[in-house]
C-alpha cells in the first residue's frame, strides 16, 4: 500500500470495526478490523490488518460533550507509551482519514510516541477516529489514534492485500448488500442486515429566511475572539454563505470546499436557520473553550414557519492564534434538551414576528 492510498481508507473501512491494536516490536504497529468485504456472492469474515512499519509517532486524542472542560475529563482508560505492546481491548466504530493527523487539536492531546513534527513530515500520516466506552462523569468519550510512519501494508489470511482487490470485494460487499435487501424476507446474513437503507430526503422548493438579524449579541456577554468564529456561522448560516460558515471551522480531516458543500446539502433538505439572542455561558481553558448561545431557530413551513427557542453549544479550540469551531451540538428548552430560563430574560422572543414555543 502505498501513502496516496490513503486517501481510499475511508471508503474501504466504512462502518468496520476496531477489535485489535497491538506492537508486536517498537517501531511495527498493527490494527485489526473488521471491514466489509465479499467475493463470488460470500461474505468474507476474515479480518484485514493494518501494519504500520518504521513507526515514528503515535498520539490519542480525546473529546466529549462540548460543554466538558478540559480539567474534568476523568478517563478510566488512559494507555500510556508502553502500553503500545499491550493495549487494552478494543471493539468500536471506526473512521480513518488518511493523508493528515488531528493530533494536537483535541480536548485532550497525549503524545505516546515521538515529536508533534513527526506528524508533518512522516510519509505516512492517518487518524482513526472510534468511540470508546471509556466515560468522563458519565458523558461519552470520542478517542482519536494517530499514527505517523514509514510505511503501510494491509494484509489479509496471512498475505498482503492489494488495494484494487480490497476495492472490488468493498464494491462486491455493496453489491451483495443491494441485491439481499430486494428479497421480500431480507437479508440473511447479519452483517447484511446490519446496513438499513435510508432514503433521501424529499426536496422543499427553497423558502427565503425571516428578515432578523443573525447574531445580535452584547459585545460584552463574549470575548470578541471567540464570537468571530460564531457570527461567522450564525450570519453564514442565514445569508447562506456556506464557504464563511465552513471557515468558522477546524478543517483538518475535510477541505473547507468539502464541508461547504455539506453544508449546502444539509441546509437545501432541513430549511432552518439559527439566530443568535443571547450568551448562556462560556470558559476558556487553555487551547479549549466553550460557549452556549441561546436564540431561535426558525423553520421553512405554512403560516409563516415555526419557531423554537433554541440553545447551541460550541466546542472552540485556538489555533495559529484564532479561535475555530471543533464541533456543536443543539437542544430545544420546550423538548427538554436544552435548560430552561426566566421569560424575563428572554426579550427577543416576545419581539420574534411569529409565536416562538
Amino acid at each position: 500500500m502505498q501513502p496516496h492510498d490513503l486517501t481510499k481508507l475511508d471508503d474501504l473501512l466504512h462502518d468496520s470495526r476496531l477489535r485489535r491494536v497491538h506492537s508486536p516490536r517498537p517501531d511495527q504497529l498493527e490494527l485489526t478490523f473488521h471491514a466489509l468485504r465479499a467475493a463470488a456472492g460470500a461474505v468474507i469474515e476474515a479480518p484485514v490488518l493494518i501494519r504500520f512499519d518504521q513507526l515514528r509517532a503515535v498520539g490519542l486524542g480525546y473529546d466529549t460533550n462540548p460543554a466538558v472542560r478540559p480539567s474534568q475529563l476523568r478517563l478510566a482508560t488512559r494507555p500510556r507509551a508502553e502500553d503500545l505492546a499491550r493495549w487494552p481491548g478494543v471493539e468500536a466504530d471506526c473512521f480513518a482519514t488518511g493523508n493528515v493527523t488531528t493530533h494536537g487539536h483535541s480536548l485532550i492531546d497525549d503524545l505516546l510516541l515521538g515529536t508533534p513534527e513527526d506528524f508533518t513530515t512522516a510519509p505516512v500520516r492517518i487518524s482513526f477516529l472510534f468511540e470508546q466506552p471509556w466515560r468522563a462523569g458519565g458523558e461519552h468519550v470520542e478517542v482519536d489514534l494517530n499514527i505517523a510512519a514509514g510505511a503501510i501494508s494491509a494484509i489479509a489470511d496471512g498475505a498482503e492485500l492489494p488495494v484494487d482487490t480490497w476495492e472490488r470485494q468493498y464494491d462486491e460487499w455493496w453489491r451483495l448488500w443491494s441485491s439481499e435487501w430486494e428479497k421480500p424476507e431480507g437479508p440473511d446474513h447479519p452483517d447484511l442486515a446490519a446496513a438499513i437503507p435510508g432514503g433521501k430526503p424529499d426536496a422543499r422548493p427553497p423558502t427565503p429566511p425571516p428578515d432578523q438579524p443573525a447574531f445580535e449579541v452584547s459585545a460584552d456577554e463574549l470575548p470578541a475572539e471567540l464570537a468571530a468564529p460564531l457570527r461567522d456561522w450564525y450570519e453564514g448560516s442565514v445569508t447562506q454563505d456556506w464557504h464563511r460558515v465552513a471557515a468558522s471551522y477546524l478543517n483538518i480531516c475535510i477541505s473547507a470546499e468539502s464541508r461547504a458543500n455539506d453544508l449546502e446539502q444539509t441546509a437545501v433538505s432541513l430549511q432552518s436557520w439559527p439566530f443568535a439572542r443571547m450568551i448562556d455561558d462560556w470558559w476558556i481553558e487553555g487551547k479549549a473553550a466553550c460557549v452556549a448561545v441561546r436564540g431561535i431557530e426558525h423553520s421553512a413551513g405554512d403560516d409563516g414557519g415555526e419557531a423554537l427557542e433554541s440553545v447551541w453549544t460550541f466546542s472552540l479550540v485556538q489555533t495559529h492564534g484564532a479561535w475555530k469551531i471543533r464541533t456543536h451540538m443543539q437542544g430545544w428548552p420546550a423538548y427538554r434538551s436544552a435548560k430552561r430560563i426566566a421569560w424575563w430574560r428572554k426579550p427577543w422572543k416576545r419581539r420574534w414576528p411569529t409565536r416562538v414555543k
